[in-house]
């Protein structure tokens, strides 16, 4: 039976709304890879796939990476601020709630600083 986790679904469209945002302040390389992660964050979500968590994980790790580069080049903290938040936060064992509150959320504030 198909789980589908509705709160994490509505708040993967964050990172569509980050990615459009990027994309407009001439962030390509960004925008490019944060589309792919609401992409990946979308699938998973509404499917619960593993193999598509491993994906979006997988993704997930490489934007991160990129955004602490883009962090670190501009002299921008904030994108990084985000990051180690939702490193400290982040619990498998909590709910869809929790994650879309603590993860998503955070994830598109760092998102959206890199236009600062």
């Amino acid at each position: 039976m198909m789980k589908i986790r509705n709160i994490c679904c509505v708040s993967s469209q964050l990172f569509l709304i980050a990615s459009i945002i990027n994309y407009n302040y001439e962030n390509y390389w960004c925008s490019y890879y944060i589309s792919l992660m609401y992409v990946s964050s979308t699938i998973y979500h509404s499917t619960g796939n593993m193999t598509i968590r491993k994906i979006d994980i997988f993704i997930t790790k490489f934007v991160i990476l990129l955004c602490i580069m883009f962090s670190i080049k501009y002299n921008n903290i904030y994108p990084s601020f985000c990051t180690g938040f939702i490193m400290i936060v982040y619990n498998l064992k909590k709910s869809n709630m929790y994650h879309a509150i603590f993860v998503h959320i955070p994830a598109f504030c760092g998102f959206i600083s890199l236009c600062i």
